[in-house]
Protein backbone atom coordinates (compact mmCIF):
# COMPACT_ATOMS: atom_id res chain seq x y z
CA UNK A 1 0.00 0.00 0.00
CA UNK A 2 2.82 2.39 0.84
CA UNK A 3 4.46 1.67 -2.52
CA UNK A 4 1.21 2.39 -4.35
CA UNK A 5 0.80 5.64 -2.45
CA UNK A 6 4.30 6.81 -3.42
CA UNK A 7 3.62 5.90 -7.04
CA UNK A 8 0.39 7.91 -7.09
CA UNK A 9 2.07 11.01 -5.70
CA UNK A 10 4.83 10.94 -8.28
CA UNK A 11 2.47 10.87 -11.26
CA UNK A 12 2.06 14.29 -12.96
CA UNK A 13 -1.32 15.89 -12.43
CA UNK A 14 -3.16 17.33 -15.43
CA UNK A 15 -4.25 20.97 -15.09
CA UNK A 16 -8.01 21.32 -15.57
CA UNK A 17 -9.24 24.56 -17.13
CA UNK A 18 -12.02 26.16 -15.13
CA UNK A 19 -15.42 26.35 -16.80
CA UNK A 20 -16.65 29.17 -14.59
CA UNK A 21 -15.31 32.68 -15.14
CA UNK A 22 -16.05 35.97 -13.42
CA UNK A 23 -15.23 39.49 -14.63
CA UNK A 24 -12.49 40.98 -12.46
CA UNK A 25 -12.53 44.38 -14.19
CA UNK A 26 -13.98 45.84 -17.36
CA UNK A 27 -13.67 48.90 -19.54
CA UNK A 28 -17.14 50.10 -20.57
CA UNK A 29 -18.38 53.21 -22.45
CA UNK A 30 -18.29 56.27 -20.19
CA UNK A 31 -18.41 59.31 -22.50
CA UNK A 32 -20.38 60.08 -25.65
CA UNK A 33 -19.86 63.83 -26.05
CA UNK A 34 -20.78 67.00 -24.16
CA UNK A 35 -19.11 69.13 -21.52
CA UNK A 36 -17.08 67.38 -18.82
CA UNK A 37 -16.60 68.23 -15.14
CA UNK A 38 -13.81 67.34 -12.71
CA UNK A 39 -14.51 67.10 -8.98
CA UNK A 40 -13.63 70.14 -6.85
CA UNK A 41 -12.70 68.45 -3.55
CA UNK A 42 -10.73 65.38 -2.49
CA UNK A 43 -13.21 63.12 -4.25
CA UNK A 44 -15.91 60.55 -3.66
CA UNK A 45 -15.85 58.20 -0.69
CA UNK A 46 -17.08 54.67 -1.46
CA UNK A 47 -17.42 52.36 1.52
CA UNK A 48 -14.23 52.16 3.56
CA UNK A 49 -11.98 53.16 0.65
CA UNK A 50 -9.95 56.34 0.36
CA UNK A 51 -11.62 59.29 -1.44
CA UNK A 52 -11.42 58.95 -5.22
CA UNK A 53 -11.00 61.86 -7.60
CA UNK A 54 -13.70 61.54 -10.20
CA UNK A 55 -15.00 62.96 -13.48
CA UNK A 56 -18.62 63.53 -14.44
CA UNK A 57 -19.12 62.51 -18.08
CA UNK A 58 -22.32 62.47 -20.19
CA UNK A 59 -23.05 59.05 -21.68
CA UNK A 60 -26.17 58.36 -23.78
CA UNK A 61 -28.66 60.34 -21.70
CA UNK A 62 -27.02 59.48 -18.38
CA UNK A 63 -24.06 60.72 -16.34
CA UNK A 64 -21.13 58.45 -15.51
CA UNK A 65 -18.94 58.95 -12.45
CA UNK A 66 -15.48 57.88 -13.63
CA UNK A 67 -12.36 57.29 -11.55
CA UNK A 68 -10.03 60.09 -12.67
CA UNK A 69 -6.94 57.94 -12.09
CA UNK A 70 -7.98 54.58 -13.55
CA UNK A 71 -10.56 55.69 -16.09
CA UNK A 72 -13.04 53.03 -14.90
CA UNK A 73 -16.70 53.70 -14.27
CA UNK A 74 -17.67 53.96 -10.61
CA UNK A 75 -21.41 54.14 -11.29
CA UNK A 76 -24.01 56.13 -13.19
CA UNK A 77 -26.35 58.76 -11.80
CA UNK A 78 -29.52 57.09 -13.05
CA UNK A 79 -28.25 53.65 -11.99
CA UNK A 80 -28.77 52.34 -15.54
CA UNK A 81 -32.55 52.88 -15.19
CA UNK A 82 -33.16 54.00 -18.79
CA UNK A 83 -36.63 53.61 -20.25
CA UNK A 84 -37.63 54.50 -23.80
CA UNK A 85 -40.88 56.18 -24.67
CA UNK A 86 -43.07 53.56 -26.36
CA UNK A 87 -44.55 55.98 -28.89
CA UNK A 88 -41.45 57.83 -30.08
CA UNK A 89 -38.69 55.46 -29.02
CA UNK A 90 -37.01 58.28 -27.07
CA UNK A 91 -35.82 58.38 -23.48
CA UNK A 92 -37.89 61.17 -21.93
CA UNK A 93 -35.66 61.21 -18.84
CA UNK A 94 -32.42 61.55 -20.85
CA UNK A 95 -30.25 64.22 -19.26
CA UNK A 96 -29.63 67.31 -21.41
CA UNK A 97 -27.73 69.44 -18.87
CA UNK A 98 -26.22 69.05 -15.41
CA UNK A 99 -24.25 70.89 -12.72
CA UNK A 100 -21.96 69.58 -9.96
CA UNK A 101 -21.84 71.53 -6.69
CA UNK A 102 -18.50 72.85 -5.49
CA UNK A 103 -18.74 70.55 -2.45
CA UNK A 104 -19.18 67.50 -4.74
CA UNK A 105 -22.19 66.39 -2.71
CA UNK A 106 -25.04 66.82 -5.23
CA UNK A 107 -25.62 66.86 -8.99
CA UNK A 108 -28.65 68.69 -10.38
CA UNK A 109 -29.88 67.63 -13.82
CA UNK A 110 -32.51 68.60 -16.36
CA UNK A 111 -33.95 66.07 -18.81
CA UNK A 112 -35.83 66.05 -22.12
CA UNK A 113 -39.15 66.21 -20.28
CA UNK A 114 -37.96 69.42 -18.53
CA UNK A 115 -37.90 67.81 -15.06
CA UNK A 116 -35.20 69.04 -12.70
CA UNK A 117 -33.82 66.42 -10.32
CA UNK A 118 -31.34 66.56 -7.45
CA UNK A 119 -29.08 63.52 -7.00
CA UNK A 120 -27.07 62.95 -3.83
CA UNK A 121 -23.61 61.49 -4.43
CA UNK A 122 -23.30 60.34 -0.84
CA UNK A 123 -26.70 58.58 -0.88
CA UNK A 124 -27.34 57.33 -4.45
CA UNK A 125 -30.97 56.41 -3.70
CA UNK A 126 -31.77 59.91 -2.42
CA UNK A 127 -33.36 61.62 -5.45
CA UNK A 128 -35.47 64.78 -5.24
CA UNK A 129 -37.55 66.34 -8.01
CA UNK A 130 -38.20 70.08 -8.19
CA UNK A 131 -40.69 69.84 -11.03
CA UNK A 132 -40.68 71.44 -14.47
CA UNK A 133 -37.88 73.84 -15.37
CA UNK A 134 -40.23 76.49 -16.76
CA UNK A 135 -38.27 76.75 -20.01
CA UNK A 136 -40.16 76.29 -23.27
CA UNK A 137 -37.24 74.57 -25.05
CA UNK A 138 -34.46 72.17 -23.95
CA UNK A 139 -32.06 73.23 -21.21
CA UNK A 140 -28.46 73.03 -22.48
CA UNK A 141 -26.40 74.61 -19.68
CA UNK A 142 -26.48 74.60 -15.88
CA UNK A 143 -24.02 76.13 -13.44
CA UNK A 144 -23.72 76.51 -9.66
CA UNK A 145 -22.71 79.74 -7.99
CA UNK A 146 -19.65 79.27 -5.78
CA UNK A 147 -21.86 79.62 -2.68
CA UNK A 148 -23.92 76.56 -3.76
CA UNK A 149 -27.02 78.61 -2.92
CA UNK A 150 -27.90 79.65 -6.48
CA UNK A 151 -28.12 77.61 -9.67
CA UNK A 152 -28.46 78.98 -13.21
CA UNK A 153 -30.27 77.06 -15.98
CA UNK A 154 -29.93 78.19 -19.60
CA UNK A 155 -32.10 77.14 -22.51
CA UNK A 156 -32.36 77.28 -26.29
CA UNK A 157 -35.40 79.54 -25.77
CA UNK A 158 -32.99 82.36 -24.81
CA UNK A 159 -33.89 82.60 -21.13
CA UNK A 160 -31.79 82.00 -18.02
CA UNK A 161 -33.46 81.12 -14.74
CA UNK A 162 -31.81 81.50 -11.34
CA UNK A 163 -32.87 78.96 -8.71
CA UNK A 164 -32.54 78.97 -4.94
CA UNK A 165 -31.13 75.50 -4.28
CA UNK A 166 -32.30 75.48 -0.67
CA UNK A 167 -35.97 75.72 -1.62
CA UNK A 168 -36.00 74.68 -5.26
CA UNK A 169 -37.73 77.83 -6.55
CA UNK A 170 -36.92 80.50 -9.14
CA UNK A 171 -35.65 83.89 -7.95
CA UNK A 172 -34.74 85.60 -11.27
CA UNK A 173 -35.54 85.19 -14.95
CA UNK A 174 -33.27 86.86 -17.52
CA UNK A 175 -34.64 87.19 -21.05
CA UNK A 176 -32.84 88.32 -24.21
CA UNK A 177 -32.06 92.01 -24.37
CA UNK A 178 -34.73 93.76 -26.44
CA UNK A 179 -32.17 95.24 -28.78
CA UNK A 180 -31.11 91.76 -29.95
CA UNK A 181 -32.24 90.79 -33.43
CA UNK A 182 -35.15 88.37 -33.10
CA UNK A 183 -34.06 86.19 -36.02
CA UNK A 184 -34.11 83.00 -34.00
CA UNK A 185 -30.49 83.13 -32.75
CA UNK A 186 -31.38 84.00 -29.16
CA UNK A 187 -30.43 80.63 -27.66
CA UNK A 188 -28.01 80.68 -24.73
CA UNK A 189 -24.70 79.04 -25.60
CA UNK A 190 -22.69 79.82 -22.45
CA UNK A 191 -23.13 81.01 -18.85
CA UNK A 192 -20.52 81.97 -16.25
CA UNK A 193 -20.72 83.21 -12.66
CA UNK A 194 -18.23 85.83 -11.48
CA UNK A 195 -16.12 84.71 -8.53
CA UNK A 196 -16.35 86.90 -5.46
CA UNK A 197 -13.31 88.89 -4.38
CA UNK A 198 -11.92 88.79 -0.84
CA UNK A 199 -13.55 92.06 0.18
CA UNK A 200 -16.77 91.84 -1.83
CA UNK A 201 -19.38 89.14 -2.26
CA UNK A 202 -20.89 89.37 -5.73
CA UNK A 203 -23.80 87.73 -7.52
CA UNK A 204 -22.98 88.54 -11.14
CA UNK A 205 -23.62 86.25 -14.09
CA UNK A 206 -22.56 86.55 -17.73
CA UNK A 207 -24.83 85.11 -20.43
CA UNK A 208 -23.50 84.39 -23.92
CA UNK A 209 -25.87 83.76 -26.82
CA UNK A 210 -25.84 82.28 -30.30
CA UNK A 211 -25.92 85.72 -31.96
CA UNK A 212 -22.59 86.70 -30.35
CA UNK A 213 -24.00 88.99 -27.66
CA UNK A 214 -23.01 88.89 -23.98
CA UNK A 215 -25.23 90.27 -21.23
CA UNK A 216 -23.91 90.72 -17.69
CA UNK A 217 -26.52 90.81 -14.90
CA UNK A 218 -26.23 91.64 -11.20
CA UNK A 219 -28.71 89.65 -9.11
CA UNK A 220 -28.64 92.39 -6.46
CA UNK A 221 -29.92 94.91 -9.02
CA UNK A 222 -33.61 94.05 -8.86
CA UNK A 223 -34.64 96.44 -11.64
CA UNK A 224 -31.74 95.28 -13.84
CA UNK A 225 -30.90 98.92 -14.53
CA UNK A 226 -27.16 98.28 -14.63
CA UNK A 227 -27.42 95.68 -17.37
CA UNK A 228 -24.23 95.49 -19.47
CA UNK A 229 -24.45 94.26 -23.07
CA UNK A 230 -21.33 93.45 -25.13
CA UNK A 231 -21.90 93.06 -28.87
CA UNK A 232 -18.49 92.65 -30.57
CA UNK A 233 -18.50 88.92 -31.35
CA UNK A 234 -19.80 87.70 -34.71
CA UNK A 235 -20.54 84.10 -33.72
CA UNK A 236 -21.93 82.05 -30.84
CA UNK A 237 -20.24 82.64 -27.48
CA UNK A 238 -18.75 79.40 -26.15
CA UNK A 239 -16.65 80.46 -23.12
CA UNK A 240 -16.35 83.45 -20.78
CA UNK A 241 -14.58 84.16 -17.52
CA UNK A 242 -13.12 86.90 -15.34
CA UNK A 243 -9.46 87.41 -14.45
CA UNK A 244 -9.57 88.73 -10.89
CA UNK A 245 -12.16 91.53 -11.01
CA UNK A 246 -10.76 93.91 -13.62
CA UNK A 247 -10.51 91.79 -16.78
CA UNK A 248 -13.01 89.70 -18.70
CA UNK A 249 -12.20 87.22 -21.50
CA UNK A 250 -14.67 85.89 -24.06
CA UNK A 251 -14.29 83.40 -26.91
CA UNK A 252 -16.64 81.98 -29.50
CA UNK A 253 -17.14 80.34 -32.84
CA UNK A 254 -16.03 83.51 -34.65
CA UNK A 255 -12.42 82.35 -34.07
CA UNK A 256 -11.30 85.26 -31.87
CA UNK A 257 -10.41 85.93 -28.22
CA UNK A 258 -11.64 89.25 -26.84
CA UNK A 259 -10.14 90.92 -23.77
CA UNK A 260 -12.29 93.41 -21.88
CA UNK A 261 -11.39 95.74 -19.03
CA UNK A 262 -13.85 96.69 -16.34
CA UNK A 263 -14.13 100.45 -15.88
CA UNK A 264 -15.92 102.08 -12.99
CA UNK A 265 -17.79 105.27 -13.83
CA UNK A 266 -19.56 107.76 -11.60
CA UNK A 267 -21.17 109.84 -14.28
CA UNK A 268 -21.53 107.55 -17.30
CA UNK A 269 -25.01 106.37 -18.12
CA UNK A 270 -25.82 102.68 -18.32
CA UNK A 271 -28.10 100.96 -20.80
CA UNK A 272 -31.20 99.52 -19.22
CA UNK A 273 -33.19 96.61 -20.57
CA UNK A 274 -35.50 98.94 -22.54
CA UNK A 275 -32.60 100.22 -24.60
CA UNK A 276 -32.62 103.70 -22.99
CA UNK A 277 -29.82 105.42 -21.14
CA UNK A 278 -30.55 105.83 -17.46
CA UNK A 279 -28.60 106.94 -14.43
CA UNK A 280 -27.71 104.26 -11.92
CA UNK A 281 -29.61 104.59 -8.66
CA UNK A 282 -26.41 103.98 -6.76
CA UNK A 283 -24.79 106.95 -8.44
CA UNK A 284 -22.18 104.83 -10.15
CA UNK A 285 -22.06 102.10 -12.73
CA UNK A 286 -19.67 99.68 -14.41
CA UNK A 287 -18.68 99.44 -18.04
CA UNK A 288 -16.58 96.99 -20.02
CA UNK A 289 -14.19 98.31 -22.63
CA UNK A 290 -12.71 95.99 -25.24
CA UNK A 291 -8.94 96.52 -25.22
CA UNK A 292 -7.77 93.70 -27.49
CA UNK A 293 -9.10 91.12 -29.96
CA UNK A 294 -6.88 88.25 -31.08
CA UNK A 295 -7.72 86.20 -34.18
CA UNK A 296 -6.73 82.57 -33.52
CA UNK A 297 -8.31 81.06 -36.67
CA UNK A 298 -10.28 78.27 -35.03
CA UNK A 299 -13.70 77.96 -33.48
CA UNK A 300 -13.06 77.78 -29.74
CA UNK A 301 -14.99 75.08 -27.85
CA UNK A 302 -13.10 75.25 -24.55
CA UNK A 303 -11.29 78.08 -22.75
CA UNK A 304 -9.67 78.18 -19.31
CA UNK A 305 -8.00 81.10 -17.49
CA UNK A 306 -5.07 79.61 -15.60
CA UNK A 307 -4.37 80.74 -12.00
CA UNK A 308 -1.22 82.80 -12.69
CA UNK A 309 -0.11 86.38 -12.10
CA UNK A 310 -0.28 87.25 -15.77
CA UNK A 311 -3.35 86.48 -17.82
CA UNK A 312 -2.70 83.05 -19.39
CA UNK A 313 -5.54 81.52 -21.38
CA UNK A 314 -5.70 77.93 -22.62
CA UNK A 315 -7.87 77.28 -25.69
CA UNK A 316 -9.05 74.18 -27.53
CA UNK A 317 -11.27 73.96 -30.57
CA UNK A 318 -11.84 72.74 -34.09
CA UNK A 319 -8.13 72.69 -35.03
CA UNK A 320 -7.52 69.93 -32.50
CA UNK A 321 -4.53 71.60 -30.82
CA UNK A 322 -4.34 73.08 -27.31
CA UNK A 323 -2.63 76.46 -27.13
CA UNK A 324 -1.62 78.86 -24.34
CA UNK A 325 -1.98 82.63 -24.79
CA UNK A 326 -0.48 85.28 -22.50
CA UNK A 327 -1.38 88.91 -21.92
CA UNK A 328 0.76 91.09 -19.63
CA UNK A 329 -2.15 92.63 -17.73
CA UNK A 330 -0.17 92.65 -14.47
CA UNK A 331 2.30 95.21 -15.84
CA UNK A 332 -0.25 98.02 -15.86
CA UNK A 333 0.51 100.26 -18.79
CA UNK A 334 1.80 98.82 -21.99
CA UNK A 335 0.66 96.25 -24.53
CA UNK A 336 -1.97 93.77 -23.34
CA UNK A 337 -2.10 91.82 -26.59
CA UNK A 338 -2.34 88.05 -26.52
CA UNK A 339 0.73 86.12 -27.62
CA UNK A 340 0.96 82.35 -28.11
CA UNK A 341 3.50 81.02 -25.59
CA UNK A 342 2.96 77.25 -26.01
CA UNK A 343 1.23 74.84 -28.38
CA UNK A 344 0.57 71.13 -28.30
CA UNK A 345 3.05 69.19 -30.44
CA UNK A 346 1.91 68.08 -33.89
CA UNK A 347 2.56 64.43 -33.05
CA UNK A 348 0.21 64.54 -30.03
CA UNK A 349 -2.43 67.01 -31.25
CA UNK A 350 -5.71 65.44 -32.30
CA UNK A 351 -5.97 67.49 -35.48
CA UNK A 352 -8.68 69.25 -37.45
CA UNK A 353 -9.42 66.44 -39.93
CA UNK A 354 -10.58 64.08 -37.16
CA UNK A 355 -12.99 66.63 -35.68
CA UNK A 356 -10.97 68.71 -33.23
CA UNK A 357 -11.61 69.12 -29.50
CA UNK A 358 -14.97 69.33 -27.72
CA UNK A 359 -14.20 70.70 -24.25
CA UNK A 360 -11.37 71.77 -21.93
CA UNK A 361 -11.04 71.59 -18.14
CA UNK A 362 -8.38 72.37 -15.52
CA UNK A 363 -7.67 70.74 -12.18
CA UNK A 364 -4.91 70.48 -9.59
CA UNK A 365 -3.01 67.24 -9.00
CA UNK A 366 -2.48 67.96 -5.31
CA UNK A 367 -3.78 70.19 -2.53
CA UNK A 368 -0.96 72.68 -3.21
CA UNK A 369 -2.72 75.18 -5.47
CA UNK A 370 0.03 77.81 -5.52
CA UNK A 371 2.15 76.31 -8.29
CA UNK A 372 0.91 75.90 -11.84
CA UNK A 373 3.13 72.80 -12.12
CA UNK A 374 0.64 71.05 -9.83
CA UNK A 375 -2.13 71.52 -12.37
CA UNK A 376 -3.12 69.76 -15.56
CA UNK A 377 -5.49 70.29 -18.47
CA UNK A 378 -8.11 67.73 -19.49
CA UNK A 379 -9.25 67.96 -23.10
CA UNK A 380 -11.96 65.89 -24.80
CA UNK A 381 -11.60 65.08 -28.51
CA UNK A 382 -14.16 64.17 -31.16
CA UNK A 383 -13.48 60.42 -30.73
CA UNK A 384 -14.46 60.73 -27.05
CA UNK A 385 -10.96 60.36 -25.60
CA UNK A 386 -9.88 62.44 -22.59
CA UNK A 387 -6.26 63.59 -22.74
CA UNK A 388 -4.43 64.76 -19.61
CA UNK A 389 -1.85 67.43 -20.47
CA UNK A 390 0.99 68.51 -18.19
CA UNK A 391 1.56 72.19 -17.35
CA UNK A 392 5.07 71.79 -15.94
CA UNK A 393 7.87 73.74 -17.60
CA UNK A 394 9.69 70.57 -18.67
CA UNK A 395 6.68 68.88 -20.29
CA UNK A 396 4.30 71.73 -21.03
CA UNK A 397 1.22 70.50 -22.96
CA UNK A 398 2.68 66.99 -23.25
CA UNK A 399 0.20 64.15 -22.90
CA UNK A 400 0.54 62.34 -19.58
CA UNK A 401 -2.17 59.72 -20.09
CA UNK A 402 -5.47 59.12 -21.85
CA UNK A 403 -8.88 57.89 -20.76
CA UNK A 404 -10.91 56.30 -23.54
CA UNK A 405 -14.57 57.22 -23.15
CA UNK A 406 -16.00 55.14 -25.98
CA UNK A 407 -14.37 52.23 -27.80
CA UNK A 408 -17.11 51.78 -30.40
CA UNK A 409 -16.85 48.44 -32.24
CA UNK A 410 -13.77 46.40 -31.28
CA UNK A 411 -12.26 44.85 -34.42
CA UNK A 412 -9.15 43.14 -33.03
CA UNK A 413 -7.34 42.65 -29.73
CA UNK A 414 -3.99 41.17 -28.68
CA UNK A 415 -2.30 40.71 -25.31
CA UNK A 416 1.26 42.10 -25.17
CA UNK A 417 3.63 39.36 -23.87
CA UNK A 418 5.79 40.29 -20.89
CA UNK A 419 8.28 37.41 -20.79
CA UNK A 420 7.70 35.09 -17.87
CA UNK A 421 5.81 37.78 -15.97
CA UNK A 422 2.09 38.44 -16.00
CA UNK A 423 1.00 40.51 -19.06
CA UNK A 424 0.28 44.15 -18.24
CA UNK A 425 -0.95 45.60 -21.55
CA UNK A 426 -3.37 44.85 -24.37
CA UNK A 427 -3.49 46.48 -27.81
CA UNK A 428 -6.95 47.11 -29.24
CA UNK A 429 -8.15 48.09 -32.71
CA UNK A 430 -11.54 49.82 -32.73
CA UNK A 431 -13.59 51.46 -35.44
CA UNK A 432 -11.00 54.24 -35.64
CA UNK A 433 -7.69 55.18 -37.21
CA UNK A 434 -6.18 55.25 -33.71
CA UNK A 435 -4.96 52.11 -31.93
CA UNK A 436 -5.30 51.94 -28.15
CA UNK A 437 -2.68 50.38 -25.86
CA UNK A 438 -4.44 49.70 -22.55
CA UNK A 439 -2.78 49.06 -19.22
CA UNK A 440 -4.74 46.11 -17.86
CA UNK A 441 -4.49 47.12 -14.21
CA UNK A 442 -5.83 50.66 -14.53
CA UNK A 443 -7.19 50.88 -18.10
CA UNK A 444 -5.04 53.94 -18.60
CA UNK A 445 -4.40 54.20 -22.31
CA UNK A 446 -1.73 55.28 -24.79
CA UNK A 447 -2.64 56.13 -28.37
CA UNK A 448 -0.86 54.84 -31.47
CA UNK A 449 -1.68 57.58 -33.96
CA UNK A 450 -0.47 57.40 -37.54
CA UNK A 451 -2.96 55.61 -39.77
CA UNK A 452 -5.24 57.74 -41.93
CA UNK A 453 -8.17 55.27 -42.01
CA UNK A 454 -9.74 52.60 -39.82
CA UNK A 455 -7.30 50.02 -38.42
CA UNK A 456 -8.62 46.49 -39.04
CA UNK A 457 -6.06 44.20 -37.41
CA UNK A 458 -3.16 44.19 -34.95
CA UNK A 459 -0.51 41.73 -33.80
CA UNK A 460 2.30 41.66 -31.24
CA UNK A 461 5.74 40.07 -31.55
CA UNK A 462 6.42 37.09 -29.24
CA UNK A 463 8.94 39.17 -27.30
CA UNK A 464 6.38 41.93 -26.72
CA UNK A 465 8.63 44.70 -28.05
CA UNK A 466 6.82 45.43 -31.29
CA UNK A 467 3.24 45.98 -32.42
CA UNK A 468 2.18 45.74 -36.06
CA UNK A 469 -1.02 47.34 -37.40
CA UNK A 470 -2.78 47.55 -40.76
CA UNK A 471 -6.10 48.70 -42.10
CA UNK A 472 -8.10 50.55 -44.72
CA UNK A 473 -5.33 53.03 -45.57
CA UNK A 474 -3.47 50.11 -47.30
CA UNK A 475 -0.37 50.53 -45.13
CA UNK A 476 1.42 48.46 -42.48
CA UNK A 477 3.01 50.13 -39.46
CA UNK A 478 5.39 48.72 -36.85
CA UNK A 479 5.43 50.37 -33.41
CA UNK A 480 7.60 50.15 -30.32
CA UNK A 481 5.34 49.00 -27.49
CA UNK A 482 7.37 50.90 -24.88
CA UNK A 483 7.37 54.36 -26.51
CA UNK A 484 4.36 53.99 -28.86
CA UNK A 485 6.47 55.38 -31.71
CA UNK A 486 6.21 54.18 -35.28
CA UNK A 487 9.56 52.71 -36.36
CA UNK A 488 8.65 51.27 -39.78
CA UNK A 489 5.97 51.53 -42.43
CA UNK A 490 5.16 49.29 -45.39
CA UNK A 491 3.27 50.40 -48.51
CA UNK A 492 2.33 48.79 -51.81
CA UNK A 493 -1.02 47.11 -51.17
CA UNK A 494 -3.84 48.18 -53.45
CA UNK A 495 -6.69 47.25 -51.12
CA UNK A 496 -7.46 47.36 -47.42
CA UNK A 497 -5.33 44.95 -45.36
CA UNK A 498 -7.54 42.68 -43.28
CA UNK A 499 -5.02 40.32 -41.69
CA UNK A 500 -1.46 40.58 -40.45
CA UNK A 501 0.85 38.63 -38.14
CA UNK A 502 4.35 38.33 -36.73
CA UNK A 503 6.38 35.14 -36.89
CA UNK A 504 5.68 33.06 -33.79
CA UNK A 505 9.35 32.17 -33.39
CA UNK A 506 10.61 33.45 -30.07
CA UNK A 507 13.87 35.32 -30.47
CA UNK A 508 15.46 38.72 -30.59
CA UNK A 509 13.85 41.08 -33.06
CA UNK A 510 15.42 44.30 -34.29
CA UNK A 511 13.86 46.61 -36.86
CA UNK A 512 16.22 48.82 -38.84
CA UNK A 513 16.02 50.82 -42.02
CA UNK A 514 17.74 48.12 -44.10
CA UNK A 515 16.69 44.74 -42.76
CA UNK A 516 15.21 42.84 -39.85
CA UNK A 517 17.70 40.70 -37.95
CA UNK A 518 16.47 37.63 -36.06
Amino acid sequence: DDAMEVEETTQPTSQVLSKSWAISSAHVPTYSGGYITHCHTKGLVIGDEEPKKFLVLPIDGDLALVDAQKGTKIRTIRQDDIQDDEDEGLDADAITAYALSSKDDIIITCSHNQLIRVYSLEQPDNIKTWGKSGHTMPVTRMKFHESNVFLATASVDGTVRIWDVRGGYVTHVFRPYQGIDSSGMRGVSSIQWKKSSDDRKELIIAIGREDGSISIHDLKDKADENLIVLRDHMGAITCMDWKDTDYFVSTGRDAVISLWQRIKSDDENNVNKKGKKSKSKKGRGEQYKRIHTKAIYEQVEGMIILPTKDLIVATAGTKGSVRLWCSKVSEGKGSKQFECIAEQSTSEAFGEIKGGYLDLQFNYLSDDKKLLDNGQLIVADAEYNLLFLSLSEENKLRSVRTIVGLNDEILDLKIVPNGIKEPTHAVVATNSSQVRLFELGTFSCNILDGHSATVLCVDVSPCGRYIVTSGKDKTIRVWLSTSCKCVAMGTGHTEAIGAIGFSRKVGRYDVTGKAAVN
